[in-house]
């Protein structure tokens, strides 16, 4: 029985690849992703064969790397304050030196060394402030404990969350927020996932090759189940394929280093909720954003259990599309916070839901919103999940009906003849 229903699952997912238009609109989207990756990052190269001041600002970032100890930030502090002097002065000016400087410019080498000296500084102080921030929030939680038990909780949870952060080492983690924020390859799998699975159960009925499954011993709910896997695995494959082509890029792009550094070291996700690495910061983002695609590709497949044509399904599903990026787009907070919460262009939007502190109020307990979201997520994928295996199996069960009709009335028409 097992190996059969997996044999069933091959035989789908192979229908899904053989799909030309897939394959030819994969490739073209995943060049031109990886193309919009490059081209943003060399949109400016030095010229004949010399070293670009890009790879250079790498080389000055990993100059400065390390834990911060404070001869590392009082070397900063004087080869910034040299710099500065020598920009400032006329006679500095040499022209292109890759000898004296890694990014062959005077002026590109004294920004960048202002820049590390400007984030040190930010880091350095960052530890005492969210000190402060957490021994506030605790004095909070005391004082409304006996008034307000809602804005207790939530305070202690502030105090909770911030209370034993610390940044310790310096690394080249500026380039990071363009890497989590990049969307362009999370539009692809969508559109790619419509193609693919907009015809899963639609294109059947219009050959009417469902009532052949009737008389399968394996028809029935066993190929809904094979349909409703070979949809998850394409979703999967495309998101692996996306996501890793995205890392690679950006990697090969942006010398990305400081994998072990705490997510809140990066000056755009300071007030990130998880106190977890940048590495498992990847991973995470990774796992909403499958778990998105999952979602909204089951949602691709429950409307094709429930249209008669293909075509239908298609239009049916952009709209679908359409209406869950509006939504996530145009109302953002108020009631739209509460129905983002299922959506899954929310989880594929990954960083956001942890980005900043941000809270679900249930009862008198404050829950992260990206964990509720998540909750929201796997909670959506079973009853969609399910809906679809009824939704197959209605239309399966009419289809047989339909077909004892038909032999009906021709009988009919023989007799009366």
């Amino acid at each position: 029985e097992i190996a059969k229903s997996l044999k069933i699952t091959r035989y789908e997912i192979k229908k899904i690849f053989r799909q030309k238009s897939v394959w030819v609109l994969c490739l073209v989207l995943l060049f031109v992703s990886m193309f919009q990756i490059y081209a943003a990052h060399y949109q400016f190269h030095a010229k004949d064969g010399e070293k670009s001041t890009a790879r250079g600002v790498v080389a000055v970032y990993e100059k400065y790397s390390g834990e911060m100890t404070d001869e590392r930030i009082a070397q900063v502090v004087a080869d910034s304050e040299e710099l500065n002097a020598k920009y400032e002065n006329p006679d500095s000016y040499t022209g292109y030196s890759p000898e004296e400087y890694e990014t062959g410019y005077l002026y590109a080498q004294s920004l960048t060394v202002s820049e590390i000296k400007t984030e040190m500084e930010r880091i350095y102080f960052y530890n005492d402030q969210v000190q402060k921030i957490s021994v506030q929030a605790q004095s909070l939680a005391d004082a409304y404990q006996s008034r307000n038990t809602y804005l207790s909780n939530l305070n202690q949870k502030i105090a909770n969350t911030y209370g034993e952060r610390e940044i310790t080492a310096f690394y080249n983690t500026k380039d990071f927020p363009q890497y989590f924020s990049y969307q362009f390859s999370s539009a692809a799998v969508l559109i790619l996932l419509v193609l693919g699975l907009a015809g899963k159960f639609a294109a059947e009925r219009e050959l009417e090759a469902d009532r052949i499954l009737l008389t399968s011993r394996y028809g029935r709910e066993k190929t809904t189940l094979a349909k409703l896997a070979s949809g998850w695995v394409y979703s999967l494959w495309l998101g692996v394929l996306f996501g890793a082509a995205d890392l690679l890029m950006f990697w090969f792009c942006y010398d990305f280093s400081g994998f072990s550094q705490p997510i809140y070291a990066i000056l755009e996700y300071e007030n990130a909720v998880p106190d977890i690495s940048i590495l498992q910061t990847i991973l995470l983002v990774f796992a909403l954003k499958t778990l998105g695609f999952l979602v909204f590709g089951t949602v691709v497949m429950l409307l094709s259990a429930l249209c008669q044509s293909s075509l239908g399904s298609f239009v049916w599903s952009a709209a679908a599309l359409a209406g869950m990026l509006a939504l996530a787009v145009a109302y953002p907070y108020g009631a739209g916070e509460y129905l983002n919460l299922a959506n899954p262009v929310r989880l594929i939007s990954g960083i956001s839901l942890f980005a900043n502190f941000s809270v679900v109020r249930v009862g008198n307990t404050p829950v992260f919103t990206g964990a509720v979201a998540i909750c929201a997520g796997v909670l959506l994928l079973i009853l969609l999940s399910i809906s679809t295996v009824f939704a197959g199996r209605r239309f399966l069960s009419g289809g047989c009906l339909r077909a004892k009709l038909r032999a009906f009335m021709h009988r009919k028409a023989v007799q009366s003849c």
